[in-house]
């Protein structure tokens, strides 16, 4: 399970992200959709720790990401970026 409480972020002083607090349950599907500039990708760069998290608290299982330790996270979470170029 993915919690994530009271989430603000910023960038380039711009807010994009703001109270942010959502439940994702394990074992189930989940879909992120906005238009540009919604903040999915901020969102998903902010739980894989791509980007520091400025203001709130990320939770994986119990594991809080901002004070964990990347061995014990990566035995929990792991990404798959997109790429942006075919071969």
């Amino acid at each position: 399970m993915i919690t994530i409480r009271d989430l603000n972020h910023d960038r380039d002083g711009k807010p994009t992200l703001r109270e942010i607090d959502l439940t994702l349950q394990s074992g189930g599907v989940t879909a992120l959709i906005g238009s540009n500039g919604a903040g999915k990708s901020t969102l998903l760069s902010l739980i894989a720790r791509l980007i520091p998290l400025q203001q709130g608290q990320i939770m994986v299982d119990d594991l809080q990401i901002g004070v964990c330790a990347n061995d014990v996270l990566a035995r929990r979470l792991a990404i798959l970026p997109q790429a942006s170029d075919a071969a």
